[in-house]
Formats: structure tokens, sequence, C-alpha cells
């Protein structure tokens, strides 16, 4: 098990850390661990549980096809 930054669990999603951040303070996103109380708490992810996350969403084409989307 490792553990990511922000902009290192983001890239993992291929998303913008931002986006990443916008999701944790509106409780989406995968879960992620709050070290310290301060004005700036460092912000961690484990790689298992941003992997555990994104795998909630894996689809299969028929799926895929049948929620709309386009290939």
């Amino acid at each position: 098990m490792a553990y990511l930054t922000n902009r290192e669990a983001a890239e993992l999603m291929h998303v913008h850390p931002g986006t990443l951040t916008q999701w944790r303070n509106k409780g989406r996103g995968p879960k992620f661990i709050k070290l310290g109380d301060g004005k700036q708490p460092r912000i961690r992810y484990t790689d298992t549980d941003v992997k555990a996350w994104m795998d909630q969403y894996n689809m299969t084409p028929e799926a895929r096809d049948k929620a709309g989307a386009v290939a």
C-alpha cells in the first residue's frame, strides 16, 4: 500500500487535482486520510482506496450501451 498526495491520486484517476479536491469537499470520491487539523492539513489517499473507488465505475460494453454512453 502506498500513500498518495492529492496530485498523485488525481494523476492516477486522470482528473485535475482541483476536481479531486471538490469531490472531497462535497463528500464524493475515494476515502482519504487527513493528517493534522490546522489550516493546511495534509491529505493523503491510499492507492488501494483510489483503485477500489475507480473499480466501482468499471462498465462492460453492454452496460455502457444501456447507460447511453457513446463509444
